[in-house]
């Protein structure tokens, strides 16, 4: 619970610095009300448990699809969906076992651009998989790079928090507008 606290404190500070450094809001010109982005990346899960018993933090691949809403230059609203591809145990904070297999993630997060290329999020969202589902709180960062066209690359670093344990999550994605 500690290193999720130190992390999303990371977020919040790493986002302050950031727009200390720069002020300019200047989006570009056309830019589109709807857009979707294509992610692939890492999820981080740090209480697995191995198959000795013992506890490990495991590396997962994970791919996303994300919609987002734009209302204005400062706020948009992500439709978030993300598929962990791998199967692994969790030690639960209650000291249960409980089993993630390709699990699936769908978060509706307001978003704050903080300006033209950095954006912070959190919202609710749920945790779905065949044996077990739980509600998580999404929150995170994004930094992005607007290309003509309405195309854009970005990074993205995000925790799901929920009852039982937390989730880190990096990745890469290309995004359009339309």
């Amino acid at each position: 619970m500690r290193l999720a606290w130190f992390f999303l404190a990371s977020i919040i500070m790493m986002t302050a610095s950031l727009d200390a450094q720069d002020r300019s809001d200047d989006l570009p010109q056309e830019v589109k009300r709807h857009g979707i982005a294509l992610l692939i990346g890492y999820a981080w899960v740090p209480q697995t448990v191995t198959s000795e018993g013992g506890s490990e933090l495991t590396i997962i691949p994970s791919i996303g699809l994300d919609y987002g809403y734009e209302f204005n230059s400062k706020f948009s609203l992500v439709l978030i969906n993300d598929i962990e591809l791998s199967s692994y145990l969790i030690e639960g904070r209650n000291g249960t076992t409980i089993k993630r297999a390709n699990k699936y993630i769908v978060a509706l997060t307001p978003l704050y651009h903080v300006n033209h290329w950095l954006g912070v999020y959190a919202g609710p969202g749920i945790e779905y998989e065949h044996s077990m589902s739980f509600y998580i709180l999404k929150a995170g960062t994004e930094i992005y790079k607007h290309f003509e066209g309405n195309w854009g690359v970005g990074f993205s670093v995000s925790i799901d928090f929920n009852k039982s344990y937390e989730t880190f999550s990096a990745g890469l994605g290309v995004s359009k507008g339309f």
